[in-house]
């Protein structure tokens, strides 16, 4: 580190209050290095440093930000919906669309077993008695 620190230390104390001072652009003008001897992307922040740990008080001055502060504009959307994003399909819409396709059977599920038109067959045998209980018992080891 080989730059003018003092020189850079009475500049700053001989700033006036409230003075906008940019401490990026006094550091590239006394080539503010690094610890490998390259001029330093952050020499602001270690002229700021410096100067802090040398006791001068930096809360005098202005910020950039604090200068000429205006607040953005909001940006203007397009009128047009040139851009459209598709939105997902609900599951039960999917359900229930799958459900119509397979009743009007544009899509096939396995093979049919119970054919198509089922007629009820009366049984011969006549109940006795229709609320008599029927038991099971099972005979495996449990």
């Amino acid at each position: 580190m080989t730059w003018d620190k003092n020189g850079l230390k009475s500049e700053v104390e001989g700033y006036a209050d409230g003075v906008k001072a940019n401490l990026s652009e006094i550091a590239r003008r006394y080539k503010i290095t690094n610890r490998k001897g390259e001029i330093a992307k952050n020499g602001g922040q270690i002229a700021q440093e410096w100067l802090i740990s040398q006791c001068v008080n930096l809360h005098r001055f202005k910020r950039a930000a604090e200068v000429e502060r205006q607040p953005r504009r909001k940006k203007l959307k397009g009128l047009g919906g040139e851009i459209s994003i598709p939105t997902p399909e609900i599951n039960d819409a999917l359900k229930e669309k799958l459900k119509l396709q397979i009743q009007e059977r544009e899509f096939t599920v396995g093979e049919l077993i119970v054919p198509g038109e089922v007629t009820q067959v009366e049984p011969d045998i006549e109940i006795i008695d229709p609320t008599a209980a029927v038991f099971f018992f099972s005979t495996m080891n449990i």
